[in-house]
């Protein structure tokens, strides 16, 4: 028997050298699809080689450079006939190019997809997520790799066969690649199969344009896993995340890193009362916190580990932190020692306690699970899932009998198509006192038409996802809870009326910890004319007085951290500055405003972003500090006509950054001005003012003026030479000629300084900067 079994062995390892090749034609580009189906595309020994009729199902097909991308395209299942698809050989790359998005399933064949030096990559379009079955092995040559890549933004491929990496050898999974994409943000590679086979790494990595910028706050790249042990390693890069499938998934890795700013996602299982868990048995790093996500709520108490690791790698609780856990009275993450191991418990107590109908009113019909009204050190939750009555939405109400209501429990949470309600008719604001108000994802606040609110008494926790906030015919609703969470608020109007579909909206508290964004604009209600409102109709408005209301500092710039649609102003009532560090930009989206009251200033040193129309209003100042930038990104440098203008209707724009209204149309009406900020230690300020050379239309003027009405602010800066020059102004050569002629008069803010105007041109531009010189005039002695 001994000598059969050797037999055996050496006739298959002859049989796998003796297996056919054939090459993929170099008629073969990414704009054909015929080689994944048709045998008549690959050439035997050569791309140039005799082709065959059929596919062999036992020989190798192989794709590499400069013939590398095999396509797969159209609207239905797709199985290769081959024996087995190699991508790459050494020193040579290869891709797959998947435009097959689910429901379809791309099948790898007999003996599956080899992966030497090449690529799989998803490059149908933005949230597309692809399928696919069969082996997928990894042997890269030498010390090369290869990647599982996406084209565009939220792309998801979701393997159901298993997958292999050898000893030695990388799998990377997200990052950049040879093969012209891999690019954007989000995506994720799910793996159902079994991972046995990964002895070698896969490495999860950031896409290539966040890698070289600060930490997200939120993940990057994803790498999903079912039940399965790997023997080999798994590291989950900066701006990362490792999940488990579902909640009854068991995945066990041998050796798991995770570098700074990632995230350990563990589902929950509701039919089977289990999480999603993670065992490390041989090394565990953390090189700072892994921010764990895991449900707000589960059904009963529990206590669950997530993760279990070896208690040699030195853990603690310091190295974890439970997503949206600040304002959580359910949930507390522990970490414990057992035996060899530490172990990541989530403990979930203080069950809340449900709403059982589907609408009811506080204080007179309270529909609790405990039977009882609301009481203090209970909390309460609304869930579209624990109602006993048919119904699509589910929600509570003030009562409209009385003026203020104090709810008693130590919290109120909505859920998903759950709100809080209020009608009370009044012109003075109705007063809902709550401890602690926490607004799930597809949360709602929302009044009627005439019911003015004040929310008080402790923190209103905008958790994640999209809160709406819903009020209408101009009312007021106040919020001076502090605001924390992650969401997206959107201030949109009253929800079903086409009539007066808008309100103030006033945020009072120093939301420090608020880390979403906030959006305000109409509610876009189709079938009449409030689709779009004019400029002289009431719209959805947001005041504040301190910028702290609008949130704090994030880890990176948001472009979009306050949206301004739909000729929605931002009311400023007081001086205040929004900071650079706060990494809060605001986007005008289509139309948006911001009135500066009388007296006060508004110090913008973020970026201000205009895909559209800006209104500048108020009569008092409104200072640009920052960057400007276009674009419906938020974020392109080149301005599109028509889509860039800035129309100042009252007060005064006071430029404080050479690059703060670069590209915009600026106009200007009666009784407005622009003041130059005067700063002698801005190089860039000093050297070329305020530039604006992204548009040949940089500055127009209204109600008859004809000259700029442009200042200089000197903030009481000393001359620092007898004779200095700085700038005023920065224009493409083409404008030059008609803001040379808009140009006013200066007098010397200087006190015996002569001024005169002078100009340059830049010789590679073209560009051409106008500004002061300035000249010391002391006292003359003449000698007759």
């Amino acid at each position: 028997m001994k000598h059969t079994i050797v037999a055996v062995a050496i006739m298959a390892v002859a049989s796998v050298f003796a297996v056919d090749k054939y090459y993929l034609k170099a008629t073969e580009t990414s704009s054909s699809s015929g080689g994944f189906t048709d045998p008549s595309k690959w050439g035997l020994g050569s791309p140039s080689g005799e082709s065959a009729d059929a596919f062999d199902p036992t020989a190798d097909y192989i794709v590499r450079k400069s013939i590398y991308r095999l396509v797969v395209q159209g609207r239905t299942d797709k199985t290769f006939q081959g024996g087995r698809l190699v991508f790459g050989v050494t020193g040579s790359h290869g891709a797959l190019l998947l435009y097959t998005p689910s429901p379809n399933m791309t099948t790898f064949g007999n003996n599956g997809l080899l992966l030497v030096h090449g690529c799989i990559l998803c490059t149908s379009g933005n949230n597309a997520t692809y399928l696919t079955d069969g082996p997928i092995d990894v042997d890269t040559y030498s010390s090369g790799y290869t990647h599982i890549s996406f084209n565009y933004n939220n792309n998801t491929l979701r393997h159901r066969g298993t997958l292999s990496v050898k000893s030695g050898k990388t799998l990377v999974v997200g990052g950049n690649n040879d093969f012209g994409g891999a690019n954007k943000t989000r995506g994720t590679f799910d793996v159902f199969g079994s991972c046995a086979g990964v002895v070698g790494t896969v490495q999860v990595v950031s896409q290539p344009f966040v890698q070289s910028e600060t930490l997200t706050d939120d993940y990057d790249t994803t790498l999903g896993l079912g039940t399965t042990a790997i023997p080999g390693t798994v590291t989950i890069g900066t701006n990362c995340r490792l999940r488990t499938l579902a909640g009854t998934d068991v995945l066990e890795i041998a050796n798991l890193s995770f570098a700074a700013n990632t995230w350990l996602d563990v589902p929950y299982d509701s039919a089977e009362f289990s999480f999603g868990t993670v065992r490390v048995t041989g090394t565990f790093t953390v090189a700072d916190k892994v921010t764990i996500t895991a449900p707000a709520t589960v059904p009963r108490m529990e206590k669950v580990a997530v993760l279990t690791v070896p208690k040699s790698s030195g853990v603690t609780e310091a190295n974890f932190v439970l997503a949206d856990s600040a304002n959580d009275p359910y949930r507390t993450l522990t970490v414990e020692e057992e035996g060899d191991d530490v172990v990541v418990y989530i403990t979930y107590a203080n069950i809340p306690v449900y709403q059982t109908y589907s609408s009811c009113t506080l204080g007179a019909s309270e529909w609790w699970s405990d039977g009882l009204p609301s009481l203090a050190g209970v909390n309460y939750s609304l869930d579209l899932g624990k109602i006993t009555n048919t119904a699509s939405s589910v929600a509570i109400k003030m009562p409209n009998d009385v003026a203020s209501y104090e709810f008693l429990g130590d919290s109120l949470t909505l859920g998903r198509d759950c709100a809080f309600t209020w009608s009370r008719e009044s012109t003075t604001p109705a007063v809902f006192t709550c401890k602690l108000l926490r607004l799930l994802d597809g949360s709602t606040l929302s009044g009627g038409q005439k019911s003015p609110i004040k929310i008080t008494g402790g923190i209103v926790d905008a958790v994640s996802g999209t809160v709406d906030v819903f009020a209408g015919n101009g009312r007021n609703v106040v919020l001076d809870s502090e605001i924390t969470g992650s969401a997206e608020i959107r201030l949109r109007g009253y929800a079903s009326a086409s009539s007066s579909p808008y309100a103030a909206y006033t945020f009072n508290g120093l939301n420090t910890n608020f880390l979403g964004t906030i959006t305000v604009r109409q509610k876009l209600v189709t079938n009449d004319t409030h689709t779009r409102n004019n400029y002289a109709t009431a719209h959805n408005s947001l005041n504040i007085a301190n910028a702290l209301a609008l949130g704090g500092k994030l880890p990176s710039l948001e472009p979009k951290a306050l949206t301004l649609a739909y000729y929605a102003p931002l009311n400023v009532n007081d001086s205040t500055t929004l900071a650079a560090d706060s990494n809060r930009g605001i986007f005008i989206e289509d139309t948006g405003r911001i009135n500066v009251g009388t007296g006060k200033k508004f110090r913008v040193e973020t970026q201000l972003a205009i895909n559209g129309t800006f209104w500048k209003e108020g009569a008092g100042t409104l200072e640009l500090a920052g960057t400007m930038a276009f674009g419906s990104d938020a974020a392109t440098a080149t301005p599109e006509a028509d889509a860039n203008n800035f129309i100042v209707t009252g007060g005064v724009v006071r430029v404080c950054s050479a690059g703060a209204i670069d590209g915009a149309a600026v106009e200007f009406g009666p009784g407005t001005s622009m003041e130059l900020a005067t700063d002698l230690s801005n190089a860039e300020l000093t050297a070329q003012g305020i530039r604006n050379v992204k548009t040949d239309t940089p500055f127009t003027l209204t109600g008859g003026a004809d000259k700029l009405p442009l200042s200089i602010s000197t903030n009481n800066v000393l001359p620092p030479a007898t004779v200095f020059s700085f700038a005023l102004l920065t224009v493409s050569a083409n404008a030059a000629p008609t803001v040379r002629n808009m140009l006013p008069d200066f007098t010397s803010p200087f006190n015996r300084y002569k001024v005169e105007r002078v100009e340059s041109q830049d010789p590679e531009t073209g560009n051409v900067t106008f500004g002061l010189k300035f000249t010391y005039q002391g006292m003359k002695i003449i000698l007759r």
